[in-house]
């Protein structure tokens, strides 16, 4: 919200001295803002906006950079087609300036497109090529984010070892580099974890639960904060699918739903009040009631009472076991 505000304000002070110097880049930022909180329609709507600045005003600096943030909204879209046009759009240009920031970011994309194309082969290419030049000029979020990519394809190509180790040193190095890409990094290398079954993937989810949490929490508008919680990556982790929200022995891994342990969090009154009233509302009733008869016959409470003592054993009763009321009322508490 604050990174909209600055670069509106530096729209109006270049228009008000009559100049255009970098109002396409700031558009450009405007929009990759709005992605990032899930606001896809005003995203791409100061996106094609920033292009058309480029092209009236012949400014090619960081063009190809508009056309490839461009991309990864489209690809939001489901727009596959439309991505890949941009992407090559975006290289015709790279090739040209041989700006190499553009270069590492471009086959970044394609590796997201390759993914969105099931082709995990062709997306580990692009991102292990990513990944090393990224590494080679210091690209801090560029690397972290081809790592987490490329995590998540080498399980899928059926490297869950390889896939794993990626994933697990992406999630340990962006809990101490700010990122512009924080979001997808920790969803990306989760899912890795969780498909391959690795033994830390229900810790890693609820920490990265707890991070968006607390990401949702910052942001002060209530619509901008509600479509946060909406974005595909950070849904799939704080709500997931009634059919995998199973609760099964603790001798499976990975086998409790990431909010396992988020709701043993809130049971213990650890989160804020305004942000939990927000994540668990009528959505997380919905499929507590759902699932009761599962969770009833498969959760071991006795296990979880002897590690925390019963104040957990009963809190937790209280949000699986009880009536609907009794998460709002939780909560409020």
């Amino acid at each position: 919200e604050d990174a909209i505000a600055l670069g509106l304000e530096a729209i109006d002070l270049d228009l008000s001295v009559g100049s255009r110097f970098q109002i396409a880049k700031t558009l450009t930022n405007i929009g990759m803002a709005y992605a990032r909180m899930g606001d896809l329609p005003r995203a791409t709507a100061y996106l094609r906006r920033a292009r058309e600045t480029h092209e009236r005003f012949g400014d090619q600096d960081s063009f190809a950079d508009t056309l490839l943030v461009f991309a990864e909204v489209i690809l939001d879209h489901g727009d596959l087609d439309a991505a890949h046009g941009l992407c090559t759009e975006a290289a015709a240009l790279s090739a040209v300036t041989h700006n190499r920031y553009d270069t590492v970011h471009e086959k970044i994309v394609r590796a997201l497109i390759a993914r969105a194309h099931n082709d995990p082969a062709s997306a580990i290419s692009c991102a292990f090529e990513a990944r090393q030049e990224a590494e080679s000029q210091a690209l801090a979020s560029f690397h972290l984010y081809a790592t987490s990519i490329e995590a998540l394809s080498r399980v899928e190509a059926g490297e869950p070892h390889t896939g794993v180790l990626l994933a697990s040193t992406a999630l340990a190095a962006i809990d101490t580099l700010p990122s512009e890409y924080g979001v997808e990094i920790r969803a990306l290398a989760c899912e890795a974890l969780c498909r391959a079954a690795a033994p830390g993937a229900q810790a890693a989810c609820a920490r990265v639960a707890l991070h968006f949490q607390a990401t949702a929490a910052r942001i002060r508008d209530p619509r901008l904060r509600a479509l946060f919680l909406q974005r595909p990556l950070v849904r799939a982790l704080l709500f997931p699918p009634s059919s995998t929200f199973m609760l099964r022995s603790p001798a499976s891994s990975c086998a409790c739903s990431p909010l396992l342990p988020y709701l043993i969090h809130l049971s213990l009154g650890r989160l804020a009040p305004t942000a939990s009233k927000d994540l668990f509302d009528h959505h997380l009733c919905h499929t507590l009631v759902e699932q009761k008869a599962v969770v009833t016959h498969t959760l071991q409470l006795n296990d979880l009472t002897s590690r925390e003592g019963s104040t957990l054993g009963g809190g937790y009763q209280q949000i699986f076991l009880g009536n609907n009321a009794g998460v709002r009322d939780r909560d409020r508490a």
